[in-house]
C-alpha cells in the first residue's frame, strides 16, 4: 500500500484526514474546527 511510502507524520495526517471526512459524512452538521460554530449550530 503507498501508505508505508510516506513518511510517519504524512501517515498520521492522512489518518486524521480520513477520520475527519468520515466525521463530516456521519455528521454533517457539526463543525469539528471551531466548537464555537458547533455548540451554535447544536442550540439552533
Amino acid at each position: 500500500m503507498e501508505i508505508y511510502s510516506l513518511s510517519s507524520s504524512e501517515r498520521i495526517n492522512k489518518n486524521v484526514k480520513e477520520m475527519m471526512d468520515e466525521m463530516i459524512q456521519n455528521y454533517p452538521r457539526i463543525i469539528i474546527f471551531d466548537p464555537k460554530v458547533k455548540m451554535k449550530k447544536e442550540r439552533e
